[in-house]
């Protein structure tokens, strides 16, 4: 991910209005408006041509890797121990009684854990939110998954109170 004012940093140093940026890389200058003010993000062939740009002109545009946020990881970290105390859990039930009434409680949180797990990776890779609201009647799948999440952490945590 390339830091947006670095390089409107990198333009204005180099005296070079963002129009003239935008038809010397080709880029749409309402696009390029919006990545400088950080409301868009430049990838792939974009981000390439800006790259190049500046290059050409010997100046060397490193990519900034986004800091994890460590509340994230640490959500992450709790949500693969219960996963694996799931994972783990009376063996003497045998693999085909998970799939059995006696294994739908553990089903079930595997199954939101799993899916929370998702959301906390793609917003750690940058492709999205781990804070969005959860409502209060599920309209999706997504919605279900996340209220129940919700419901599974509480409980957890009181129970470790």
């Amino acid at each position: 991910m390339m830091d947006h004012e670095h390089i409107r940093n990198l333009r204005a140093n180099l005296g070079i209005s963002q129009a003239a940026l935008a038809r010397a890389t080709g880029i749409n200058r309402t696009v390029l408006s919006g990545f400088e003010t950080g409301q868009l993000g430049l990838k792939g062939d974009c981000a390439r041509r800006l790259i190049d740009f500046f290059e050409q002109r010997g100046i060397t545009v490193v990519e900034r890797r986004p800091v994890p946020d460590p509340t994230l990881v640490q959500e992450v970290e709790w949500i693969e121990q219960q996963i694996a105390e799931i994972e783990q859990s009376d063996h003497e039930k045998g693999f085909v009684g998970f799939f059995f009434e006696d294994g739908e409680a553990e089903r079930q949180a595997l199954l939101i854990l799993y899916a929370r797990r998702r959301v906390l990776q793609r917003a750690l890779q940058g492709k999205g939110r781990a804070d969005l609201s959860v409502p209060k009647k599920p309209v999706t799948q997504a919605d279900y998954l996340a209220l129940e999440y919700v419901k599974l952490r509480k409980k957890a945590q009181s129970e470790a109170n």
